[in-house]
């Protein structure tokens, strides 16, 4: 074999040696979908589950007429329903319709066990009594 073809052959094995290597690609991530509803006000979205950390995407309608604020909570549980995290959006106290991005983590291998969508109110933008109006607990496989 020639010095070329040699050198060729070492070439073409390095790089299935290298190409053999490569991280595999990460699996699919898990979603759970849900939909609360409460009297014409909705939310609605799903949540999707990567390995340290929960994303909620929805979408939040305050119909006219509704005469509270409103906000959603995104709470993260570990498996012995612990909090690990919580977040939260700003509070909407006018009729529209409102984008939802929230993310929690907890820094363990599978992220959290469980999270918690809360759905809460209050009676004005300056008011302290905070309600939970309606929830939904989830885990990777489904909401309740």
């Amino acid at each position: 074999m020639s010095k070329i073809a040699r050198t060729a052959a070492l070439a073409a094995s390095a790089a299935a040696i290298t190409v053999g290597t490569l991280a595999a690609p990460a699996h699919a991530a898990e979603v759970t979908s849900f939909s609360l509803s409460y009297g014409n006000a909705t939310l609605a979205g799903k949540n999707t589950w990567f390995d340290r950390s929960v994303t909620l995407e929805a979408t939040h309608y305050l119909p006219s007429g509704t005469g509270n604020c409103r906000r959603v909570m995104l709470v993260a549980q570990n498996a012995d329903l612990a909090t690990v995290d919580a977040n939260s959006t700003s509070w909407k106290c006018g009729a529209g319709t409102y984008a939802v991005n929230l993310q929690v983590a907890h820094q363990v291998p599978g992220g959290p066990a469980y999270v918690q969508v809360y759905w809460q109110e209050k009676d004005s933008a300056t008011a302290n009594t905070v309600r939970n109006i309606k929830s939904t607990w989830c885990n990777r496989t489904a909401c309740y």
